[in-house]
């Protein structure tokens, strides 16, 4: 029987502790550093201190980016937990690596948080790829100060997972026309089996728009993360989507990642995955930094 840990994150709801996966099976050892909240109620719940949760448990769920930094996640990979946790954005990568390799000694697993895998459109648009030859990515948005680093981020955990082979080549553009900050990026990539990747992100539009286009051999799929559905060409098939809240996306991967565990099928977003994203990500930014400098 797994014995879970979870550090609560900084804005955790009433409802979340009450929502945790299999509560009527595990029993859960709850670090909450922000709000005290009494568990008393829940059976299956006891407070522990943070420094004491990765000495009893054998999974972690760090959901607090206070305490993902190198020396709270070293400390609990050190004690045999596998780990789930929030960000990665406090890691540098050789520290990434070496959790990563002290991972594989203690035959424990880490994953990262990835909200956007685990959305019903994410999970349909998997399903049915099979070999894309090109994929397009659009996100528009009307809102000149948003990060489109942070769209740029989801997009291409979405590509990397649909294609895992190596980037080739890499072309990148953006600039800013109505503020001082880069208000559209453009990214173009070739991977080593023939696929071909087009993304396109800008602060200019009128209204908001956020869609992926697969292309394969023999048809066309379009996943409209704005309206919620999926269209598939031949065929002018639809299908449409309720969307999913964050702490609903939350516990599924909670979930996920337990079952992963218990079958031995670590098939999750893995800390490897997403120090590739990141990987790809800062060299889009030193792509476009170098651009800037030259120009």
């Amino acid at each position: 029987m797994l014995k879970p840990g979870i550090i609560l994150p900084p804005k955790s709801t009433k409802n979340l502790i009450g929502k945790l996966p299999d509560k009527k099976k595990l029993h859960w050892y709850v670090f909450d550093n922000h709000q005290k909240r009494d568990a008393s109620e829940h059976v299956h719940f006891s407070l522990y201190e943070s420094d004491v949760i990765p000495l009893i448990s054998d999974v972690l769920f760090v959901l607090d980016p206070e305490f993902c930094h190198f020396e709270y996640l070293t400390f609990a990979i050190r004690n045999s937990c596998h780990l789930f946790i929030e960000t990665i954005d406090q890691l540098t990568i050789t520290q990434q690596q070496q959790l990563i390799e002290l991972a594989h000694e203690a035959g424990t697993q880490i994953v990262v948080r990835a909200d956007q895998l685990y959305l019903p459109l994410t999970k349909q648009l998997f399903q049915i790829n099979q070999f894309p030859r090109m994929v397009k990515s659009e996100y528009a948005s009307p809102r000149s100060n948003e990060d489109l680093f942070t769209h740029i981020r989801c997009f291409i955990r979405i590509i990397l997972k649909l294609n895992p082979t190596e980037i080739t080549e890499m072309a990148v553009a953006g600039g800013n026309f109505l503020s001082k900050s880069t208000d559209f990026i453009d990214i173009h990539l070739d991977f080593a089996d023939g696929m071909v990747a087009s993304m396109n992100f800008s602060n200019l539009a009128f209204a908001e728009s956020s869609r992926l286009l697969v292309f394969r051999n023999g048809g066309l799929m379009e996943a409209n993360f704005t309206a919620n559905h999926l269209e598939l060409v031949p065929g002018n098939r639809t299908f449409s989507f309720s969307g999913s809240d964050a702490e609903e996306l939350l516990i599924q991967q909670l979930n996920n990642f337990l079952e992963s565990i218990d079958n031995m099928d670590f098939s999750t977003h893995s800390l490897e995955e997403e120090k590739e994203v990141v990987f790809l990500l800062d060299r889009i930014k030193e792509q476009l930094r170098l651009k800037s400098v030259s120009t």
